[in-house]
């Protein structure tokens, strides 16, 4: 039977690797398109219904590892393909990470890649036939970037099965609620929901928390008490921050996970219990591991399914969403009428580096809204001149461009001392990069939106390059 033909997307600087691998996918019965930019190439894939990218690295714009993920997001759900001639660990554990489908140096024969790329098709048809939906219960999980709809497929996959889940990602990512999520949108929906807070249990409480006690077992101990392990069964048991078990812990919390039997402290008797596990953390299990802090045979058993949380400045597109979702919420809990935020307050949110991610703001939130008062609009000076000085630092590392470039758009360059070629590259970039968004800026009216959409890039991108030329007027929608 004929495979219905495909949509391929090659990203290249070099022309003859271009033709080359065009003609291979013609030969394929699939059709070509061909970039030599990343610009192009995120032009092209938000504009066809792509398959597959064959991706080169070192590109005149930038690195083709900085649009993996932008590429795997596309509508079309393409799959990439790295392709370079550096070999580079960190750059393929980078690139796998991110989703690519996989990783290949040059050179590499036409066959090669000819075969790479039919798997990678073949594994796309089958992941779209049982690619779930987006989950139905989000449990207050706000935002639409391509970073948080990645963790929430992530997520509703995991939910649909019985496995354990791991939930990893940085102090105020929201690892909690992803985990009720996954609960949430499981078969064990409406059984109960446990939560155990390891980095707070010592070492003598664990047992107690997790199996609890017979009558008699200790002083004190005056009647049966269940631990958590029993209050989970049929549901789920959420293990938080899992990272900060001791390594004695660790093997009494394995034997149960293999067995799911248990004995309550001062029992000789087992007991059963039905649960499911998902278990969150900010470290690197992997480097605990590698380093026998953590057991790599219970790291194994509870990273069945992974889903890994994006920090929020990988999520600019999604605070102006949340700001919308908490100023009212706020407002209310502190007693004060709605407010509205100006377009300056948001500048500085979207352009802040937010080490403390979604906590941290909700907590910056409450200040500001608590330090406005009676003001009806939030502005930059209600947030903290820390976190303002925090931005401007960002802004002034950024190299500014040189607006005494040109003389005139037909005069001929003149510079007072004449700059080496790598400098004169660099001021030649920056000059156009200005030029070119600050007339997308007056074309557009300010959309960023539609000026990402005709840049070929993500609204954050365009929203970094916007703030460091300065490029405004109209206020950003």
């Amino acid at each position: 039977m004929t495979r219905p033909a495909q949509q391929i997307l090659i990203i290249d600087d070099q022309e003859g690797i271009r033709e080359l691998f065009s003609t291979l996918v013609t030969k394929a019965g699939h059709t070509p398109f061909a970039a030599g930019t990343l610009r192009q190439g995120l032009r092209i894939a938000a504009s066809k219904d792509i398959a597959a990218v064959l991706l080169d690295i070192r590109l005149p714009d930038g690195s083709g590892l900085d649009i993996v993920s932008d590429l795997r997001n596309m509508a079309s759900r393409p799959e990439v393909i790295v392709v370079t001639g550096f070999a580079d660990i960190e750059g393929a554990e980078r690139a796998l990470t991110q989703g690519a489908f996989d990783y290949v140096q040059k050179p590499v024969s036409v066959k090669q890649i000819a075969l790479i790329l039919k798997q990678a098709l073949e594994y796309r048809t089958d992941r779209l036939k049982r690619e779930p939906v987006r989950p139905a219960v989000q449990n207050h999980i706000i935002g639409s970037s391509h970073a948080l709809t990645r963790a929430l497929k992530e997520m509703t996959e995991a939910a649909r099965g019985e496995h354990s889940v791991l939930i990893t990602g940085s102090t105020g990512t929201g690892k909690e609620l992803f985990a009720r999520a996954v609960h949430d949108n499981s078969s064990r929906a409406d059984k109960p929901f446990v939560t155990v807070d390891c980095a707070v249990l010592t070492d003598s409480l664990v047992e107690n928390a997790l199996f609890g006690h017979s009558k008699g077992a200790f002083t004190g101990a005056a009647t049966d008490k269940d631990g958590l392990v029993a209050l989970a069964h049929g549901g789920t048991l959420f293990l938080d921050e899992i990272g900060e078990l001791s390594p004695s812990n660790q093997k009494v919390l394995l034997r149960v996970l293999e067995t799911k039997r248990y004995r309550r402290i001062g029992s000789t008797k087992e007991r059963t219990s039905d649960f499911r596990l998902v278990a969150a953390t900010n470290k690197n299990l992997d480097a605990l591991a590698a380093h026998d802090r953590f057991r790599s045979d219970l790291l194994f058993r509870i990273r069945s399914h992974e889903v890994h949380l994006p920090s929020l400045k990988n999520r600019q597109d999604d605070i102006h969403l949340l700001v919308e979702h908490y100023t009212p919420i706020i407002c209310t809990k502190l007693g004060q009428r709605p407010k509205t935020v100006s377009q300056g307050f948001l500048d500085i949110l979207i352009n802040y580096e937010w080490p403390g991610n979604i906590r941290e703001l909700v907590n910056l939130m409450e200040r500001a809204i608590a330090k406005a008062a009676r003001t009806e609009v939030l502005h930059q000076k209600h947030l903290p001149v820390s976190m303002r000085v925090s931005v401007l630092k960002n802004q002034f590392h950024t190299p500014a461009p040189t607006t005494s470039l040109l003389a005139s758009e037909s005069s001929p360059l003149s510079f007072d001392p004449i700059p080496d070629w790598k400098n004169f590259k660099d001021l030649m970039h920056h000059e156009a990069e200005k030029r070119y968004f600050q007339d997308l800026w007056n074309h557009f009216d300010g959309d960023v939106k539609h000026i990402a959409q005709q840049a070929g890039l993500t609204r954050s991108r365009v929203y970094s390059i916007l703030n460091k030329y300065n490029i405004q007027g109209n206020d950003r929608k």
